[in-house]
């Protein structure tokens, strides 16, 4: 009696990753029909009618004996897949086992469709299987072009003989791999062009045998997600430039930025502070440093009367006389303009205030810099709450001291009774 090995490809995600430990029921039938019990692991242990994907969303098992009719598995959800015999059991195993008959296409180990054409098209072509590299080179010691095979050790995938550079084997299909260990395994000795999909990072990464390193080639460029700086230098150590991702610990998209050998953010929310009863001020402590500007945006009410309260900003809770200010206000009633300047100030002005509604946006440029001082340039409204007088003002400011910028307080002379304050990081 004979069982043969059913795969039924890989399961995955709408996001394309492959969904592991995904349970379904074998079916005899598309609709209707009954559950097929009589069917095995490819370990041997009954299955009982449910098989589960592996770590690469695939599914393997054996089918009731002598029968290699077309099964249907049913997910939780969702119409029923077909599955297919992919190979009689024990031929992966023999060391150098060739096939002396026309592979059909139903028995070929489609990767992905890439592979299914190669296979449709090749239809009356012996594809030999082997179990490994080894195996492949005992049986086939002086390949020419166009040679192909399937490994079991590379997970049926389809290799073509050509002749990139040095004459090779290359990898016509798609590996999928976990993660960097399961990448080493299945690459121990890897190729300049060797490519595989993996897991762990949701990218297709390539050999690259000049810089020794495997380099993601669809990934930054289509939405990598990384959870830090150092996890981002693992998964692409030699990003050119304009190459993206998300990191998922500051929640920014980011950009390789060559001219400055770094990955810079785009604009993103660092932190939104909600002012619902009188406080004194409010502060941004611990801002990342992976942005070049820092961008305040300030919607507040103070308890002093109009037009006689500033909103005030210190860095890195900075008290001393080491800022300056200049600042142009006008006020539509009584129709006044005027400036004011500092050279010694403990804060820089962002904008008059009063006990109606004020709104100031203020920029603290090149905020990550150890080597200049810090500039601040702001521009607000304000008005009184009535409908006679309304005032604007521009600020420019400078904060001297070259310390990053890792801490923000913002405060007026009254307190401030209502409002939001939002902080963006910006490239």
């Amino acid at each position: 009696m004979t069982r043969y090995l059913y795969e039924g490809g890989a399961v995955v995600s709408q996001a394309g990753v492959p969904l592991v430990s995904a349970s379904a029921t074998v079916y005899s039938l598309r609709t209707g029909g009954s559950i097929v019990t009589d069917i095995l692991s490819t370990g041997g242990t009954p299955l009982a009618g449910v098989v589960t994907t592996d770590a690469y969303g695939q599914v393997l098992f054996q089918g009731p004996d002598s029968t290699a009719t077309t099964y249907w598995l049913q997910f939780a959800s969702g119409p029923r897949w077909p599955v297919s015999v992919a190979t009689a059991p024990g031929d992966e195993d023999a060391a150098a086992s060739v096939k002396t008959t026309a592979t059909p296409k139903a028995a070929i180990h489609y990767g992905n469709l890439e592979t299914q054409a190669v296979a449709t098209s090749l239809d009356s072509i012996v594809v030999p299987k082997y179990a490994s590299s080894a195996a492949r080179d005992t049986a086939n010691p002086t390949p020419t072009v166009g040679d192909l095979h399937t490994r079991s050790d590379k997970r049926g995938n389809l290799f073509v003989r050509d002749t990139t550079g040095t004459a090779r084997w290359r990898d016509a299909g798609t590996v999928i791999v976990a993660d960097t260990s399961d990448r080493t395994a299945q690459f121990p000795a890897p190729q300049n062009g060797d490519a595989c999909y993996q897991v762990d990072i949701a990218a297709q990464v390539r050999y690259h045998s000049p810089s020794s390193s495997w380099v993601v080639t669809t990934g930054p460029r289509a939405g990598l997600k990384v959870a830090s700086a150092a996890a981002l230098a693992t998964a692409n150590p030699t990003p050119a430039d304009g190459d993206r991702a998300y990191r998922t610990d500051i929640h920014a998209d980011v950009v390789y930025n060559s001219a400055r050998s770094k990955y810079d953010p785009y604009r993103t929310l660092i932190e939104e502070k909600v002012i619902s009863s009188s406080v004194a001020s409010v502060s941004f402590a611990s801002i990342p440093q992976d942005f070049r500007h820092l961008s305040l945006e300030i919607v507040t009410l103070t308890s002093v009367s109009a037009g006689s309260d500033f909103i005030l900003v210190t860095l890195n809770s900075d008290t001393g006389t080491n800022y300056s200010t200049l600042v142009m206000y006008a006020y539509s009633s009584p129709g006044t303009f005027a400036k004011a300047g500092s050279n010694a100030e403990p804060y820089v002005v962002i904008a008059p205030v009063g006990t109606g509604q004020a709104s100031a946006v203020c920029k603290v440029l090149d905020y990550a810099s150890t080597s200049s001082w810090k500039g601040c340039h702001a521009q607000g409204v304000h008005s009184s709450g009535t409908t006679t007088t309304h005032g604007m003002s521009t600020t420019s400011g400078m904060w001297k001291s070259t310390s990053a910028v890792t801490s923000l307080q913002v405060k007026a002379l009254g307190n401030m009774t209502a409002g939001r304050l939002l902080l963006y990081g910006e490239r």
